[in-house]
Formats: structure tokens, sequence, C-alpha cells
């Protein structure tokens, strides 16, 4: 159900971000939700004979972020490499990330019309049993449909997420319970796919040095506390432009342009695409521009970065610990 090593590391993570009471709190009911999860597992014909199933439908686990779902588009590539009919069911924001990518056949969302057509069809479902409760009653009433319950061996779960980089490890999990034999996994690198009109707008803000700054995250533990002085720094000398979601910036004394909160996802990822340097926290946006932008400098005070990311984007990144590396940011550019 769940391990004693599991329930301190979250205690530990939620402990450091909001005190001890809530940490309490949290793991108090992540282990009711595990149980209520676990007894509803039972009644689930999770299947082991699912030779010749190819229409899966992947249920994005709704806990996750942005950055979980843009490392799991390594795996879609993947498994339509091997003759799977991949769709997702996908939180409608997190949909961005999706939008013209070859390798999923459709996107359904968590909203009445798209679930009863779930319900009605045959898919092969891949999802997790003990994210949340709402993704294992999908499973339980898909009464036609087969299912991989990807944590169902929690053990097989944590062993591949502790050894290997998120993205390698969403592969290697199903790979491993579908059978498929597969040893150049690193060849499957995640992909955000832009039309011809983004093409477009992309290719003319390459035109100019465009430095892309992500200031505005929510998470404390990310921000660096010298970002205002570097962003003025910068914005003295290079032509930048501020980027995120957050309301704790002040853009008194920065010249350049502000676009916090100010776009979608989808739009923030062009203008990311266009710029010649991205600058910012380790966070869904420094990894998606890890794949668009030649030159990303990852401030990664938790070490975080190395351990989500596919080994061939992390390499084209230079990371830096945090203020004590401001110097060497600045000496970057």
């Amino acid at each position: 159900m769940f391990s004693k090593e599991r329930l301190l590391k979250k205690y530990r993570n939620v402990k450091a971000k909001n005190g001890i009471v809530v940490a309490i709190f949290y793991v108090l009911f992540f282990c009711i939700r595990d149980s209520l999860n676990s007894l509803t597992l039972g009644f689930i014909n999770s299947n082991n004979n699912l030779a010749g199933i190819k229409n899966i439908l992947f249920i994005e686990p709704l806990n996750q972020g942005y950055g979980d779902l843009f490392f799991q588009t390594a795996l879609f590539k993947y498994l339509s490499h091997h003759g799977y009919q991949v769709s997702v069911l996908a939180r409608r924001g997190h949909s961005q990330l999706l939008i013209n990518n070859p390798y999923i056949r459709g996107v359904y969302f968590w909203k009445p019309y798209d679930l009863f057509k779930i319900l009605r069809s045959k898919f092969l479902l891949v999802g997790l049993g003990r994210n949340t409760f709402s993704e294992t009653l999908l499973m339980l009433f898909s009464i036609s449909s087969k299912k991989m319950i990807l944590d169902e061996d929690l053990s097989l779960w944590i062993s591949t997420f502790e050894t290997k980089p998120n993205t390698l490890a969403w592969i290697i999990l199903v790979s491993t319970m579908l059978k498929i034999r597969e040893t150049s996994l690193e060849n499957f690198i995640p992909e955000i796919f832009f039309s011809k009109i983004e093409k477009d707008f992309v290719d003319k803000e390459q035109t100019s040095l465009n430095i892309g700054i992500i200031y505005g995250v929510t998470d404390k533990q990310k921000r660096l506390k010298k970002m205002n002085n570097l962003i003025k720094y910068l914005s003295k000398n290079y032509p930048i432009i501020l980027l995120g979601a957050g309301d704790h910036l002040s853009a008194q004394g920065i010249k350049g342009k502000n676009y916090i909160n100010k776009l979608s996802y989808r739009e923030t990822l062009l203008k990311i695409a266009g710029c010649s340097i991205i600058l910012g926290p380790e966070g869904s946006l420094v990894h998606v521009a890890s794949s668009l932008v030649k030159k990303t400098l990852v401030i990664d005070p938790l070490n975080n970065f190395k351990k989500n990311a596919h080994p061939d984007l992390f390499s084209r990144v230079l990371v830096f610990s945090g203020d004590e590396d401001i110097q060497m940011i600045l000496d970057s550019f």
C-alpha cells in the first residue's frame, strides 16, 4: 500500500515548503487516500494478457504538473513507434503541451461527455491507482476496457523512478509492463510541436537577440533571492523579456517586456522558442526551453533538473545552484 520511506519523503518535502502542521495533515490525508484507493483497486481487474491491444488511453495523473506531462511526451512517441495508437485524458490547461503532437490520436478532458465516451469505448487504460480517487473510479467503471495500473507493483514503481530520470522512468515502466523490448530508449526525447503559423511567429521572434527570464514562480524554494538585482543588471545590457506566472515581482527599474501573468502557457512556449537564451529556476518552462532554445541557464538549488530531465536535454543546459553562482551566471552571457 505505502512504505515508511515514502511517507517520510513526502513529510520532509511538504514540511520544507509549508511547515510541520501542514506536513502532518498532508501525510494523514495521503494515508487515508491511499487506503481507500487500495481497497478500490481490489475490485479492478488489471490485466496481465495485453497482447494485441494497440488502442491506449493514458490517464494523466491529476496531481502532476506541466513538466511531468512534457516528460511523458517521450513515452507517447515511444508507444507510437511500437505501433500503439495513443490518446490522453488530460487536464484542459495541460493539454496546451499536446497541441500538434503527431504521436497522439486524441485528447480527452475531465468533463461528462468525454468521460461517457471513455466508459463506452474499448481502451487499454494506463493510469495510476494511488494518485487520486477519480482516476481509480474511472478505471473501475470502464468495464469494456482493459487496465494497466502503473503503481500496482509499488516496489517496481519506486525503484524505477529512484534509479532513472523521470523521462526515461515512464518509458521503462510502461515497456516493462507491456513486455516491449527496446534498447535505445534515449532516442525518445520530450518534444513540443508547433503549427506552421506558430513556426512563422517563432522565426520572426528569432530575428533579434531576446533573453527570456522565467521569474514568475510560486514555489518559494525555487526563487533566487538576488533575482531582482540580476534582472536589473541584465536589462541594462541586454534586451530581456520576463515570463512566468506569479505576483511577487516588482518591475520597477527593469527595462524590458514584462509578460508575467499576461500569457497563456502555450503563448509562453512560443515566446520561449523565440528567445536566444533562457534563464530561470528548475520547473516546467526551463525543461521545455531545454528542448527549444540553444542556450538554457537553470537555477536549481534543489538539484532536481538532472533527476527529471532526459539525459540529452540535461547535456544542453548550464545548471547553477543559487545565489552564490550570480557571477558565474553573468559570465555565461
